[in-house]
């Protein structure tokens, strides 16, 4: 039940929303690739505009491309590129609740608690807008990030590095979570061993995902790649919390919470972590829709 209201509020709105800028990307970036054999990664960035044209690492071009073809075989309609571009993001964007659901079960937790836990995550309004509405695909690399902590879990040290690169080969951001998997593991098998384990797996993916673009120009792709380094995102309260105390406190202060997380966090706080990142976008959400009014 929790699975299947959590795909209706995905898929209802998908093949007739999307947020303007990124789906012309998608859409333009699957036809440069297609048609021109273009290298995406040396397509010109748009003058005064932070986040430039396509700047995420190739598993979401291949995909989109992908999806694209399937499409244009389909009929090429608008609605359907946008459902069809979605779907993935979608599916696995559920896969994460249940992901969620199987380690809360496994770290022993009160009972009930790993049905909250993925109730949380499933029915959060701002996730099912993102992959349901907006169209971004943040889901893949949480999916592989949360993987990545089940692969520990069982001590798949291997299929732990793997997974946490593949989540960093859709965006870069989980392989800030490489040295803390690698510390963990040289604590059970030695630093030369965690090294073999896990960072020469994530090390390879990335290098044949990335292969083909770094032989081309490597500048222009790590250009793109880290442009997004320099900037964030406005659809968050985080956003709001910068204009508030400005750019450099803010930076300070979103190290200062992944740190102390990372030091602190524990089965038996995860319940009441998501309990206030839910609160906090159920709030989000009311002052967005209040502005947009």
């Amino acid at each position: 039940m929790l699975v299947a209201l959590a795909l209706v509020m995905r898929l209802a709105p998908a093949a007739f929303s999307g947020h303007g800028w990124d789906m012309y990307v998608w859409i333009k970036t699957t036809e440069l690739f297609l048609q021109e054999r273009l290298d995406i990664y040396s397509y010109p960035s748009i003058e005064g505009f932070p986040w430039g044209f396509y700047a995420y690492p190739p598993p979401w071009l291949y995909l989109l491309t992908m999806m694209k073809i399937i499409g244009a075989l389909l009929g090429g309609e608008k609605w359907l590129m946008l459902l069809l571009f979605k779907a993935p993001v979608i599916i696995l964007d559920v896969a994460v609740g249940l992901i969620l659901l199987i380690l809360a079960r496994r770290s022993g937790i009160d009972e009930g608690r790993p049905f909250l836990i993925a109730s949380l995550y499933l029915l959060n309004p701002i996730v099912a807008f993102i992959s349901g509405v907006w169209g971004m695909f943040d889901p893949i690399p949480a999916l592989f990030t949360i993987l990545s902590a089940y692969f520990l879990c069982d001590k798949r040290f291997a299929a732990a590095g793997a997974s946490l690169s593949v989540a960093t080969a859709f965006k870069i951001y989980p392989g800030i979570l490489l040295p803390a998997v690698w510390l963990y593991t040289s604590k059970i098998v030695g630093p030369r061993a965690a090294a073999k384990k896990v960072i020469a797996p994530f090390l390879v993916i990335l290098l044949i995902v990335s292969a083909p673009f770094l032989a081309n120009d490597p500048y222009q792709y790590a250009e793109k790649l880290f442009v997004h380094g320099s900037n964030v995102g406005q659809f968050t309260y985080w956003a709001l919390v910068g204009v508030l105390i400005g750019r450099e406190a803010m930076s300070m202060l979103g190290w200062g919470i992944f740190l102390v997380t990372l030091i602190a966090l524990n089965p038996l706080f995860v319940g009441g972590f998501l309990y206030l990142y839910y609160c906090l976008d159920l709030l989000y959400c009311w002052l967005f829709v209040c502005v947009s009014l």
